[in-house]
């Protein structure tokens, strides 16, 4: 925010940067049943998910896994800059949006989706409105309402539990964290040392 203009508000608020996801906490995720759990156990969880073996038998639920992984990561994030932090981190749900995502869909596909349109689909800037509660929907209303926007899933406007798996997951969202970490590192050293400067331990 501008220096200038943030000067002239009645009130101040801390940084939030929101991580989109359209992960659901009403549905459960592909990734924790029976036919993935081996995933859990061997090695980095993005190598696994990567490999042959893995998108062979369960390709079709990456889409789903993906959106759980951003929970996960959000919510990490914003254990890992404490509570005290002038940075507030949590993950918005834009919702089912027009967009040009869905431009090269031929044949078939093109059916269900123009009827989702039609019948569901928001506007981007009905979906954007979204993005702008998450990051500013506390500022100016103090502390404690602040706080409830670390690390939060939220959706329609108003802050949601996430599901009871990811409640009761603490110890695989570490092990997604620090598996995200090992790539990021050996993409780029430095990320190592930012997270020694910047987060707390958990």
């Amino acid at each position: 925010m501008d220096p200038q203009t943030s000067s002239q508000l009645p009130f101040t608020f801390p940084a939030c940067p929101s991580v989109t996801s359209s992960y659901d906490p009403d549905w459960d995720p592909v990734f924790h049943t029976p036919k993935t759990g081996g995933v859990l156990d061997n090695g980095n969880l993005y190598k696994t998910m990567s490999s042959q073996e893995y998108c062979d038998k369960h390709f079709a639920g990456r889409y789903d896994d993906s959106k759980l992984f951003d929970v996960f990561f959000h919510r990490a994030l914003d254990d890992r800059l404490g509570p005290k932090s002038p940075v507030i981190v949590n993950g918005a749900h834009p919702g089912f949006c027009y967009s040009e995502l869905r431009r090269e869909f031929t044949g078939i596909k093109t059916i269900p989706m123009f009827l989702m349109e039609r019948t569901f689909a928001w506007t981007s800037e009905q979906g954007s409105r979204q993005l702008l509660y998450a990051a500013l929907g506390g500022a100016g209303q103090g502390k404690a309402v602040e706080d409830k926007f670390r690390g939060a899933y939220i959706a329609v406007q108003q802050i949601s539990e996430a599901s009871d798996f990811v409640l009761e997951s603490q110890n695989l969202q570490d092990r997604h964290w620090r598996d995200v970490l090992d790539i990021l590192v050996k993409v780029d050293p430095r990320v190592e040392e930012v997270v020694k400067k910047y987060l707390v331990p958990v």
